[in-house]
């Protein structure tokens, strides 16, 4: 089976959705109104009473589009990920390659050409020597909150049927179509069969916008909506639609793949599609920057204190010879939360504020710094139990993932006895 891109005109350009449907679209940097143009091929849709190239068009003020996209089509070509730079109307396709190494472009043959970001590497190619395309959308809606839909699913689903049955070439056999989504960033691939041909398809703008609109018509409060899914049309129209909640999906190029600015999709699914804690896949809960779901031990300065008496500890002394890996244990830690300013020493009422205001973790433990405070001026052992995971660690703290102490910082400010920090409420 040989795979090929369809020779077709494809859809790159900014979009923006006017009464639900998406058209091509201008901003003007002047008098910030944005022009919007329906395709040639169609009837004029109300209110488009003017032409611009030959198409369609209508200004209308730019906070009553206030939601848009921009589609790049992506190409694989020699075993290679490329995006499109320019179509020429005979269908030879100019790529632009996404790598960014030179030595790699020189053995590809690619050619060089500057731009205002750098040096950016690239080739030219014909529809049937590429061996598949996708479309890769990026959305941009000034909207907050949840989305929403009236929509119904029976409806858009006959609608993506309809235009799949449009897309499919004479003789082909079962079309299908995958849309991949997390927050503002998605991938379309539609695929068919002719003989011994598969063949990729361009997909009209309409189609992934229908996609979008299905997710938000099938999300549900607290659960979330589908990430992958997957419409397929048999050739005497039936059709079925698979999807996907909790995998991760199979992304051509993943949002956050090289530093990307995209990365930030899968914090925004979370604010476009809340879900319960219990409900986010670890997957997702780990690239939108979550806490992670950790269970800390907090560890009791004293074993009990009444303001103005002296405090109670029933715990046997730290042995001479363990004092000094113990208090290297408590304050090479790192420091998960700081107050404002030194705390009063409950020991030494009389004197003026000594103890630090802060919070340690070693990712199992929480303890506050008074801890190693009064073990060095006072001689005051840590709780039994926190003395002897420290022996157990042979007097070292563990290594302590980049999110564990936003993660301790957040417990800490959950319980009753929080520190009042700079920046955090009372």
């Amino acid at each position: 089976m040989r795979h090929q891109v369809y020779p077709a005109t494809h859809p790159d350009a900014l979009y923006a959705i006017w009464g639900d449907r998406p058209y091509q679209a201008q901003r003007s940097t002047s008098d910030g109104t944005v022009l919007l143009t329906a395709p040639r091929d169609e009837d004029p849709p109300e209110g488009f009473d003017r032409e611009f190239e030959g198409a369609p068009a209508k200004v209308v003020p730019a906070e009553e589009v206030p939601d848009s996209f921009v589609i790049h089509t992506h190409f694989r070509f020699c075993d290679e990920t490329f995006v499109l730079a320019a179509q020429a109307p005979t269908g030879e396709l100019t790529l632009q390659w996404t790598g960014t190494d030179e030595r790699n472009a020189r053995r590809l043959g690619l050619m060089s050409d500057q731009t205002p970001n750098g040096t950016a590497f690239g080739t030219i190619a014909h529809p049937e020597h590429i061996e598949a395309c996708w479309q890769e959308r990026l959305d941009f809606s000034e909207r907050t909150g949840p989305v929403t839909t009236e929509f119904e699913t029976t409806q858009l689903l006959r609608d993506i049927g309809r235009l799949l049955r449009g897309m499919r070439p004479e003789g082909a056999g079962p079309i299908a179509a995958q849309f991949r989504q997390v927050g503002g960033y998605s991938e379309l691939e539609v695929r068919t069969a002719v003989e011994d041909v598969t063949y990729s398809l361009a997909a009209p703008p309409q189609l992934g916008q229908l996609f979008n609109v299905l997710r938000a018509a099938m999300y549900e409060p607290g659960k979330g909506s589908w990430f992958t899914g997957t419409f397929s049309l048999t050739p005497d129209n039936k059709f079925d639609f698979d999807y996907d909640t909790t995998s991760q999906p199979q992304w051509r190029r993943p949002p956050d793949a090289d530093g990307r600015p995209t990365g930030k999709a899968y914090a925004h699914e979370l604010a476009r599609f809340p879900r319960d804690k219990q409900n986010i896949p670890p997957w997702l809960a780990a690239r939108a920057g979550l806490p992670l779901d950790v269970q800390f031990r907090h560890a009791q300065v004293v074993d009990a204190h009444t303001p103005g008496q002296r405090p109670v500890v029933n715990r046997p002394p730290v042995p001479q010879q363990e004092v000094r890996g113990v208090l290297h244990y408590l304050y090479s830690a790192p420091v998960v939360l700081v107050g404002n300013g030194p705390q009063p020493d409950i020991f030494a009422p009389q004197t003026a504020p000594s103890v630090p205001n802060a919070y340690h973790t070693d990712g199992k433990w929480i303890w506050p710094a008074a801890v190693p405070h009064y073990l060095r001026m006072h001689g005051v052992a840590p709780e039994p139990e926190l003395l002897e995971h420290i022996r157990k660690n042979s007097y070292r703290p563990p290594f302590v993932s980049q999110k564990l102490p936003e993660t301790a910082a957040a417990d800490v400010l959950r319980g009753p006895d929080r520190p009042k920090a700079a920046g955090h409420p009372a």
